[in-house]
């Protein structure tokens, strides 16, 4: 499968990736997990505030902050896991106060009005008042990502604009047999502009190697290890990127 003009995969055989960039991936697994237990107290409370992350770029500009805070374009890695999550807040987000509702899986509802999400009024487009299209509770992605020589995953929080492309590209990996951990990815980024003709940033993906079936089971390994991270509390710090965005 190879790369293809805008969101997506082609049908072209790529050829294996070469994984000794990626130290989470050949370090053995129960020296990730020492690491995990020793320095994050995996099973109790992680501040996800603390995280290492990437920054969506804000405005329309064309680079990711990265969590060393230098800029990039594009940037490769291995998605090893993902969930969607919700938050809401009466009134305007304004970044500091915690949520009154959320979802760590996008599918229910913790607080007020708390419950199903599916049906609820706040999800409907147009909710944020009468002249708004947005959500009045806000979507995010959350992902998880192996890439150079971290041994623990770095977190990309992928914002409502981004939500589309990213399952378009999902799917066309599905559609060919690829699982989003058998794969590297490419991140990079587009413009768009909403009615008012403001510009904003739009996350792009492409698939640029494939991982072999040895090296997918050890991703899947990983992905176990981490698998507590998923759970860390939904709070102001997931959506600080979106403080006065109004698209």
């Amino acid at each position: 499968m190879g790369k293809k003009n805008g969101n997506g995969t082609g049908q072209a055989p790529l050829a294996l990736a070469k994984l000794d960039k990626y130290a989470a991936l050949t370090t053995p697994a129960e020296e990730v997990s020492r690491v995990l237990q020793a320095n994050l107290g995996i099973g109790g409370s992680v501040d996800p505030g603390a995280m290492p992350c990437i920054k969506m770029p804000t405005g329309g500009a064309q680079q990711y902050v990265m969590p060393d805070g230098t800029t990039q374009e594009t940037f490769d890695c291995i998605v090893v896991a993902w969930h969607d999550c919700r938050a809401y807040w009466p009134g305007e987000f304004q970044g500091s106060q915690p949520p009154q509702c959320v979802s760590g899986d996008g599918l229910t509802g913790i607080g007020d009005p708390g419950g199903e999400c599916r049906p609820c009024p706040y999800r409907a487009f147009g909710s944020r008042g009468p002249s708004e299209k947005r959500q009045a509770c806000k979507a995010q992605r959350r992902m998880f990502l192996v890439m150079g020589d971290r041994l623990l995953p770095v977190i990309f929080r992928l914002p409502p604009t981004s939500l589309k492309p990213c399952a378009v590209y999902f799917h066309e990996l599905a559609s060919f047999g690829v699982a989003y951990y058998d794969c590297i990815t490419r991140f990079g980024l587009t413009k768009a502009s909403n009615a008012a003709g403001i510009e904003y940033s739009v996350a792009t993906f492409n698939e640029v190697g494939r991982l072999s079936p040895e090296v997918i089971a050890r991703v899947q390994e990983y992905a176990r290890n981490i698998a507590p991270l998923k759970g860390t509390p939904i709070s102001h710090d997931d959506f600080e990127n979106e403080k006065g965005v109004d698209l």
